[in-house]
Order: C-alpha cells, then sequence, then structure tokens
C-alpha cells in the first residue's frame, strides 16, 4: 500500500467518524499535512481521490467540506422512498410546501404532459428530506374533477399516493417509465432543498395511471445529486450505425 492510499484510509476513517457533520469544512491542507507528518503533495493526492468518491467536495476560495454519504437508489427496484431511506439509517420526512389550481399557462403545460387530459389541475408541491435535510423536491399535476377537494386531505408525512388511494376511488397505482436528466438547479429548486447554484440536481419526469388505466398524476422530482446515487440503470444501444 502505498504512503497516499494510507493516507487516504486514515482520513476515510476520520470522515466517516464526522459523518453527521456534513458540510463542515475540514482543516487546511498545510494543517492536515503537520498533523499526518506527510508532504503536501501526498497530502493533495489522497484529499483528490476522497474528492473523485464523493467523500469530500471543493469551493473555490473556501475550501474542502466533508459531502452528504449518498442514498443509493435502485433505478429498478420497486421501492418507496421511506423503505430505501430507512434501508440506509435515515429518518425520512415530507413537507408538503402548498396545493394551488394552476394558472393558465401552467395549465397548458401539464395537460400536454398528461396527455389526453381536460379540464382544471391541480399543482401539489412537496420536500422529502433525510434527518431534516432536504434532498427531493417534487411537482405532481392531478385533475381537480378527479380529486376535488384534495387540499383540505394533504397532511405532511403521509406519502400523496397513499393519500389518494385513503380518501378517493383510486385503484392500484401503476408508475411509468421516467425520464431522468441533469441540470443546474432553478432558484425555487434552490430554496427548497437549500442549496447553491454549483450543486447539479437530477431531474426526473413521470407519470402514473389506475390499473384501469385512467390518468392520475404527472410529477417532476428535483433530488440534490451531491446526497444521491441512482443504481442499476440499464442502457440500451443501437450500434447498427455506430
Amino acid at each position: 500500500m502505498t504512503r497516499t492510499q494510507t493516507l487516504r484510509k486514515q482520513l476515510l476513517k476520520l470522515i466517516q467518524a464526522r459523518s453527521a457533520a456534513a458540510g463542515q469544512q475540514i482543516p487546511p491542507e498545510l494543517a492536515l499535512c503537520d498533523r499526518f507528518r506527510v508532504s503536501r503533495h501526498t497530502m493533495r493526492a489522497a484529499i483528490g481521490e476522497l474528492v473523485q468518491e464523493g467523500y469530500l467536495y471543493r469551493i473555490q476560495g473556501k475550501g474542502t467540506f466533508i459531502a452528504h454519504q449518498k442514498i443509493h437508489v435502485p433505478a429498478q427496484a420497486k421501492l418507496s422512498f421511506r423503505g430505501i431511506a430507512e434501508a440506509c439509517g435515515y429518518a425520512p420526512g415530507i413537507t408538503f410546501l402548498s396545493v394551488y389550481a394552476c394558472h393558465v399557462e401552467e395549465q397548458q403545460r401539464a395537460a400536454a404532459a398528461l396527455e389526453h387530459v381536460v379540464g382544471e389541475l391541480w399543482c401539489v408541491e412537496w420536500v422529502r428530506s433525510l434527518d431534516e435535510t432536504p434532498l427531493v423536491y417534487s411537482r405532481a399535476y392531478l385533475i381537480k374533477d378527479r380529486f376535488p377537494d384534495l387540499a383540505d386531505h394533504i397532511r405532511d408525512d403521509v406519502d400523496l399516493y397513499e393519500l389518494l388511494c385513503c380518501h378517493y376511488p383510486v385503484p392500484a397505482i401503476v408508475k411509468e417509465p421516467y425520464t431522468l436528466e441533469v441540470a443546474p438547479p432553478r432558484p425555487d429548486e434552490m430554496q427548497a432543498l437549500q442549496i447553491p447554484i454549483s450543486v447539479p440536481v437530477f431531474v426526473v419526469k413521470s407519470r402514473s395511471s389506475d390499473s384501469q388505466a385512467n390518468r392520475v398524476d404527472y410529477r417532476t422530482s428535483i433530488s440534490r445529486s451531491d446526497m444521491i446515487k441512482f443504481t442499476n440503470l440499464t442502457f440500451e444501444y443501437d450500434n447498427r450505425h455506430v
């Protein structure tokens, strides 16, 4: 084992012992060099490896900080957010931000995404958290006539689909395949997730229907890339024209 590998292991042990202090700045390189009695070149190499592995992150002009340990989300598994969070040792939470009737432009965009839907729409916004740290900001559109008085039933710590099945005659909900993109956060997303513009987000768009093929919702979920990692993604490539 090289000196850099040994040092990386020592630093990782220190980081994991202080995992509750995610976002905390680590000491400057020179101070760490004195502590571990290594050259600055070795220290910089070890820290660089930990940055690449996601245990640390750098902010130019400010220093190096302890990163949140990422939640691994299996893309093909049928698991709830609560189940994933609890399996990773986190306390999940949900906070609803607003429920409102869409204005005209938003209504037109959402109706197009829902496909073959007419009438007024609800927009529901909420944030999912881990140990009270915001992780996912979601926005869902639903048909008002199908879910009347929806705002009266919304309450924190109850999943939207669970609420729909409880208060309305909704057969089993089926999620359709989703799209996944990476993008810089918008101002409202930065505010909801408490992140700077330097942290990119995963944008997941999806639709759902009930078991009788009636549309339930169209939603966009914005996830912090510094706290979440998708696993078991599969891709199909057409190599005939490569």
